[in-house]
C-alpha cells in the first residue's frame, strides 16, 4: 500500500525519532531519496496511515478470528494442529491493535470471548496481556515489548502454509493477512 518510498520514510521516521540522525543521512542517500521526495512521501504515508485508522472497524477483528477459528476447526486432521498454532499470535495482535487503536470495550470483549479458548499454557501469558486495556499501557511493557519485538516462530509444512495464505486471500482477510506477513515467522518443512 505504501510502496517502497513509503517503507523508506517509515523507516527514516524511526531512526530520526531515536535520534540516529546519521544513520537516516546515510539511508537517504543511498536510496537517492532528495528531501522534497521524502517530504511528499512522508505525507502520503501520514494521510495513508490516517486513513486506516480513522475507517478502522473493530468487529472486523472479531469476525476475522471467527473466519480463522472456523478454517482452522474445519480443516483435514494433518493440517489442524499446525494451523491452529497461528491462532494465539493473531490472538495477541489483534488484541494488541485494538488496544492500540484505542477500541477498549472491543478489545475488552475481544479478550473476554477468544482468551479462554487458547491452549492453557498461555493463559499466565493471557492474564498478563488482559492488564494491559488503554494505549499508554503498551509503553515500557516487557510483556508487550516482547510481543512487539519478537515475531512469533511457527513450524509448519510448505502445503499447510500454501493452505492458509490461499484461505487469507480467497477470504479477503487483510486484517490477518497484515498480521500473519508483519508478525508471524514460518519456519517452513517439506
Amino acid at each position: 500500500v505504501l510502496g517502497v518510498f513509503g517503507g523508506l520514510c517509515v523507516a527514516l521516521k524511526i531512526l530520526k525519532k531515536y535520534n540516529l540522525n546519521s544513520t537516516a543521512e546515510t539511508l537517504k542517500k543511498e536510496a537517492n531519496l532528495t528531501d522534497s521526495a521524502y517530504n511528499t512521501s512522508e505525507h502520503d504515508v501520514n494521510n495513508a496511515l490516517n486513513i486506516f485508522k480513522s475507517q478502522g472497524d473493530p468487529s472486523v477483528y472479531e469476525n476475522a478470528y471467527i473466519t480463522l477459528s472456523k478454517f482452522v476447526e474445519a480443516s483435514l486432521d494433518i493440517y489442524k494442529h499446525e494451523l491452529g498454532c497461528v491462532l494465539y499470535p493473531v490472538f495477541v495482535h489483534m488484541y494488541l491493535d485494538l488496544v492500540c487503536n484505542r477500541y477498549e470495550a472491543e478489545a475488552l470483549k475481544f479478550m473476554k470471548k477468544f482468551g479462554p479458548g487458547q491452549e492453557s499454557y498461555y493463559q499466565a501469558d493471557i492474564q498478563n496481556l488482559a492488564i494491559i486495556t488503554k494505549k499508554e499501557e503498551l509503553d515500557d511493557n516487557a510483556l508487550i515489548s516482547g510481543y512487539k519485538s519478537n515475531e512469533f516462530v511457527v513450524r509448519m509444512s510448505r502445503d499447510t502454509l500454501s493452505l492458509l495464505k490461499r484461505h487469507l486471500k480467497e477470504k479477503k482477510q487483510t486484517v490477518l493477512l497484515d498480521i500473519v506477513q508483519e508478525n508471524l515467522f514460518f519456519d517452513v518443512y517439506e
